[in-house]
């Protein structure tokens, strides 16, 4: 393509005046989506056109693309003049109006493309289009039936038909107009795959996956109808043919984290697991908001008898998509078999993740049920061994992050705490204004990012945001240790000791927090005792 235009421009130099150079500028521009470069093509085009009927319609069409419809009528309606018997030339005109809602004035103009050449089932098709759009339904329907009873191999009628049964809720009848205009073009990628899709919803999926096949014959190297094959297979039953055809798709230049997610999905439905693990990976890794995936690895990794990885995987899905039951149901089962395995070398079950990004065998301890656990012991133990990461916990009763840097927690929320921000613009350190202004430059991100932020500009000191941080997280703290259920993972994450690098101060002993959260505890109890009460007079 751009060859091609190196030798337009080259053309278009010697012979400036010539509109058709100019119009093949344009359409390779359009091509390469240059819309601004297209429109300049186009007018330089119109200004040599002069008494060139065929142009001005050709012109009218590009401008029509570009959705410039005053130009583009204003250059099929000088043609129409020009030529005033020529059908095709109505044709293009009626589209242009129809398409720039100018209903009544574009079928009046295909009416008079069809009185012009009354054999040609196209127009009529278009024609009945513009009725049904302008809510003229019963005499669109007849005109239709016209065409599709005169000239039944017009895909452009069987595909207006599809649209109107649609329209009735009467999928089998669309599947059946559309069936016949994929029996006239079968090379036609948008048809192809809007029909596989009908036949998908209707549960053929083996007639969806002969359609799909068709169509990848004459396009072997589009991911979209690749993928769509593979899933149409395997609906099917064809397990092993959808695997064929995902192992295929992947090694297409354009595929998508998704081929890689369905051909993941598919290994482990085949028991093929080991298979499964470095496609599901690929995908957790490049987007770790993807939901599905975690759930897919972390299937993947229990079924090879890895639960704390499959644990690990799994919080951070639930964290995720805190509605989904199959997440929580997988996690509740990866929990339990973590409890029940045997104590052993946790490296040596995990050979065959190295590569992979797998959790160090050292973290996996941290994975697991906090009713076996006990969140104070597992604050504990990350402090004394100097730990960096996220904890990680998912319950019934909410979610919850807890962000250390060796040992020291840095930031802490859950579900349901008020967000860092609100806490700053709340205690009167930080304005909304200033606020929105922070978010707006590095958008919404771990809540050390704000307080780093806040920090760096000066807006507070080091010693007030610890007050807050620390307030923050022993309000965290104290929830999570309330919740009756939860699940937990600890994932290592060495880039948060650089969080608050240049202020060491604002970093929170976890000993300190507990503590004090206990001493609180306590009084609140205290003051709940009956006995209290004693002196007080009801």
């Amino acid at each position: 393509m751009v060859n091609r235009l190196i030798q337009l421009n080259r053309e278009v130099q010697q012979d400036p005046q010539n509109p058709r150079l100019w119009l093949e500028i344009a359409s390779v521009r359009m091509g390469k989506g240059e819309r601004d470069e297209a429109i300049k093509a186009l007018e330089s085009a119109k200004r040599c056109a002069d008494g060139q009927p065929k142009v001005w319609a050709d012109l009218g069409s590009k401008f029509a693309e570009v959705n410039l419809f005053a130009q583009a009528r204003e250059m099929l309606a000088r043609a129409c003049e020009h030529e005033p018997a020529s059908a095709d030339f109505a044709h293009r005109l009626g589209k242009v109006l129809v398409a720039d809602e100018r209903l009544a004035e574009g079928a009046a103009v295909l009416a008079a493309a069809v009185w012009i050449a009354p054999t040609e089932p196209l127009y009529r098709v278009e024609l009945a289009r513009a009725l049904l759009k302008a809510r003229a339904r019963s005499e669109a329907e007849n005109l239709l039936r016209l065409v599709l009873d005169r000239s039944p191999e017009t895909a452009e009628a069987w595909l207006l038909q599809a649209d109107i049964e649609l329209s009735r809720h009467d999928p089998s009848a669309a599947i059946h107009a559309l069936e016949r205009a994929f029996a006239q073009r079968s090379r036609e990628k948008a048809l192809g795959m809007r029909l596989a899709e009908l036949l998908r919803g209707a549960g053929q999926h083996v007639r969806a996956a002969e359609i799909l096949r068709a169509v990848a014959g004459s396009h072997p190297e589009d991911v979209d109808v690749i993928v769509a094959l593979g899933s149409a297979q395997e609906g099917a039953g064809d397990r092993v043919g959808a695997i064929r055809t995902m192992e295929a798709a992947i090694e297409l230049p354009d595929v998508g984290l998704d081929g890689f997610l369905r051909l993941g999905a598919l290994y482990k439905a085949s028991g093929r697991l080991d298979e499964a693990l470095e496609p599901l990976q690929f995908v957790v890794e490049q987007d770790p908001e993807n939901a599905d995936a975690h759930y897919h690895l972390g299937e993947a990794l229990l079924a090879i008898g890895e639960p704390g990885q499959a644990v690990s995987v799994l919080v951070k899905g639930a964290m995720l998509s805190k509605d989904d039951r199959r997440l929580r149901s997988l996690l509740q089962s990866a929990a339990a078999a973590q409890a029940s395995a045997p104590a052993g070398d946790p490296g040596a079950s995990i050979e065959r993740q190295v590569g992979l990004g797998a959790p160090r065998p050292t973290d996996l301890a941290f994975t697991g049920d906090l009713a076996q656990f006990g969140l104070v012991d597992l604050l504990e133990f990350l402090r004394l061994n100097r730990r960096t990461g996220v904890l990680q916990i998912v319950s019934t009763q909410g979610m919850g992050e807890l962000y250390m840097s060796e040992g020291r927690m840095i930031g802490a929320n859950t579900s349901n705490s008020e967000r860092m921000g609100e806490l700053l613009i709340k205690a009167g350190m930080l304005t909304t204004s200033v606020h929105e202004e922070i978010i707006a430059e590095q958008g919404e991100g771990a809540p050390m990012a704000l307080v780093r932020a806040v920090l760096d500009r000066g807006q507070v000191k080091a010693a007030e945001m610890r007050a807050i941080l620390f307030q923050q997280a022993q309000d965290a703290i104290g929830e999570i240790m309330g919740w009756e259920d939860g699940y937990f993972a600890f994932q290592g994450d060495d880039a948060l000791k650089q969080a608050f690098a240049d202020y060491p101060e604002v970093e929170l002993d976890t000993s300190s927090i507990i503590m004090e959260l206990l001493r609180r505890m306590d009084e609140e109890n205290a003051n709940l005792d009956p006995g209290n009460f004693d002196d007080f007079e009801l």
